[in-house]
C-alpha cells in the first residue's frame, strides 16, 4: 500500500462475512490497469486494502478494512496549475452521475446532480464545464456523433473493464453512486474507478436478494450497447471470455478466493469476536453457501448474456 498519513476505515457491519469490499477492491485491481500506466508507472484506478482490528481507548471495535483513498495522489492525476489539468468526481447521487438526464450547473457549488467535485480542489477551482460536455455528449449528441467521438471522451477499455467486474459481482448500487469520474490530464478521454461494495453478490441492505438474471447499466452503457457499430459489443464479449479462462473469473478459482479469505477471518477467530462485540444476527456463517451458489449461478447467466449479446446485429441489419 502507499505510504500516507491519511486512510479510509471501512465498517463492514453490513457484510454478513466481512468479505465483500475487501474481496472486491482486490479483483478490481486484478481486472484493470490504468490506460496511462506507461507515463505514470505508479498510478493505479482503485485502491488496496488489508483487514486491521480496530480498538480506541482501550474499547475493541471490531474488524474493518484499512484502504487507500482515491484522490489525485492515487491515480497520478496531473496537477491543477492555473488551468484545470487532472480531473476527479465522486457520483454520490443519481441524476447527471447516470448519464441519463443533466441539470445545469452553479461554478459557486461543488455537488452538481450527482457528482461532488474532488479535484481540482475548492481553493484551487470549481468549474463543471468539462464534465457537464461529457454527460451533454452522451445524452444528447446525435448517434453518428457518439460513435466517431466516444472513444476520445472515455477510455473504452476502462468501460468494458468496469462493465464487466460490476455485473460479476452485481453491484447494484455502482451505476451512478459509488464510483468516480476522472480524467488524468488535459485533452484526455474520462474513465471509471470504483468503490464501496458491501452490497454484492446478491446483498441488498442488509438482506440476501437472489437476483442473478439482470445486468447492471446506465445512459453510457445503455448507448454503447445500442450503437450500430458492433465494435464496443465486440470488444466487450472477448474481453470477458478472455477473463474467464483466467484465474481472475474463472469459476472454481474465484470462489476459492472468496474462500480462503473466510477460512482466515475463522481460523483468527475474528467471526466470534465481531459475535461477542455486535450480536450473534450480525454474522451469518451460512451466508458462504449462499454466496458460492449464488456465484455459480451469476455467471452461468453472464456466459449466456455475453454470448448472445453480438445477435443484436442481426435485430440491426433486418430493421
Amino acid at each position: 500500500m502507499r505510504e500516507d498519513d491519511d486512510w479510509i476505515l471501512f465498517g463492514m457491519y453490513g457484510e454478513p462475512l466481512r468479505l465483500r469490499n475487501v474481496n472486491n477492491h482486490a479483483l478490481w485491481q486484478e481486472i484493470h490497469t490504468p490506460y496511462y500506466i506507461d507515463q505514470e508507472t505508479e498510478a493505479t484506478t482503485g485502491i488496496k486494502t488489508q483487514y486491521a482490528e480496530l480498538a480506541i481507548n482501550d474499547e475493541y471495535l471490531g474488524i474493518y478494512a484499512l484502504g487507500e483513498q482515491v484522490d489525485r495522489k492515487q491515480l497520478k492525476l496531473k496537477k491543477f496549475t492555473t488551468n484545470i489539468r487532472g480531473e476527479l468526481y465522486k457520483g454520490i447521487g443519481w441524476g447527471n452521475s447516470t448519464f441519463l438526464e443533466i441539470f445545469a450547473y452553479d461554478n459557486l457549488d461543488r455537488v452538481w446532480g450527482g457528482f461532488e467535485m474532488k479535484y481540482p480542489k475548492d481553493d484551487e477551482i470549481t468549474d463543471w464545464e468539462n464534465l457537464y460536455n461529457l454527460v451533454d455528449f452522451v445524452i444528447n449528441s446525435t448517434n453518428e456523433s457518439f460513435e466517431e467521438n466516444i472513444s476520445s471522451r472515455f477510455v473504452l477499455n476502462n468501460a468494458i473493464d468496469y462493465f464487466i467486474f460490476i455485473n460479476t459481482i452485481r453491484a447494484a448500487d455502482n451505476m451512478g453512486r459509488n464510483l468516480y469520474v476522472a480524467k488524468y490530464k488535459e485533452d484526455e478521454p474520462y474513465f471509471y474507478v470504483p468503490w464501496d461494495f458491501d452490497w454484492s453478490f446478491g446483498m441488498w441492505d442488509f438482506e440476501q436478494q437472489n437476483i442473478t438474471n439482470d445486468i447492471m447499466s446506465n445512459g453510457l452503457y445503455d448507448r454503447l450497447l445500442s450503437a450500430n457499430s458492433s465494435l464496443f459489443r465486440e470488444a466487450l464479449v472477448a474481453r470477458w471470455f478472455e477473463l474467464r479462462n483466467t484465474s481472475t473469473l474463472e469459476t472454481t478459482s474465484f470462489i476459492t478466493s472468496i474462500n480462503e479469505r473466510y477460512t482466515m477471518l475463522l481460523a483468527n477467530g475474528n467471526y466470534e469476536r465481531e459475535i461477542l462485540k455486535w450480536g450473534t444476527e450480525t454474522i451469518d456463517l451460512d451466508n458462504l453457501n449462499y454466496t458460492t451458489t449464488w456465484i455459480q449461478e451469476r455467471f452461468t447467466f453472464l456466459d449466456a448474456y455475453f454470448g448472445n449479446l453480438l445477435k443484436i446485429d442481426n435485430l440491426i441489419q433486418s430493421d
